[in-house]
């Protein structure tokens, strides 16, 4: 049976999401262990808000600098950039799942537990269980564990043999989709997602109602 240190939990922030960054890191430590949390801080100030991170959360805290231009790409490389760095980590450690929480989506008491049973109980070809948190995406109607054919990776656990053989990516021909996005469709023939509706997390948003993509 799996255990909460099976888990190897990756966020990836930004200085933008500073208006949220006290909340979401103390729901992640009610949740599990901080030395299970990497986090890859993609603002580029010389480490600065790494540093204020490390006020907060003293766990495994690392600056990436990633050029800010083609502005038009800016968000895809950052994020796709930070998950692959988390990525290369996770590949050489021996943990057996990768968990993304995204730094605005506060996750509720036991969530993370909740997944790793799920993941766990679910058919083998099971490669990632969600959370809810995409108010217009995710359908709050439905109630239980449900099948889906695009998991978002706000608050998701994926299994190592999915994460070992796919790539997170993203096409500068086809910017309407992320990687969470592409994951889920290079590996769809051979793996299978669901959303445990069950488990809402708060979107958070800055008080001005932005999420400062």
């Amino acid at each position: 049976m799996a255990k909460p240190t099976d888990i190897f939990l990756a966020v990836y922030t930004n200085k933008v999401k500073s208006y949220c960054d006290v909340e979401f890191f103390n729901a992640l430590q009610n949740n599990i262990s901080k030395e299970h949390i990497y986090i890859v801080d993609n603002t580029n100030d010389n480490g600065n808000y790494a540093n204020e991170l490390r006020n907060i959360i003293n766990c495994n805290i690392f600056n990436l600098d990633i050029p800010e231009e083609p502005h038009t790409t800016r968000f895809h490389r950052k994020v796709a950039e930070s998950v692959l760095f988390l990525r290369d980590i996770f590949l050489n450690s021996d943990y057996n799942y990768f968990l993304i929480a995204e730094s605005d989506v506060i996750i509720p008491p036991n969530t993370i537990d909740t997944l790793l049973e799920n993941i766990e109980t679910l058919p083998s070809d099971t490669g990632a269980v969600g959370a809810l948190y995409y108010e217009g995406y995710h359908n709050y109607g439905l109630t239980g564990i449900q099948y889906t054919d695009h998991v978002l990776s706000g608050c998701t656990i994926y299994k190592r043999s999915m994460i070992e053989k796919y790539p997170f990516r993203y096409q500068e021909d086809y910017l309407q989709a992320l990687p969470d996005a592409f994951i889920c469709i290079d590996a769809i023939n051979e793996f299978k997602y669901y959303n445990n509706h069950e488990l809402k997390c708060k979107h958070a948003h800055s008080s001005n109602g932005s999420r400062y993509i």
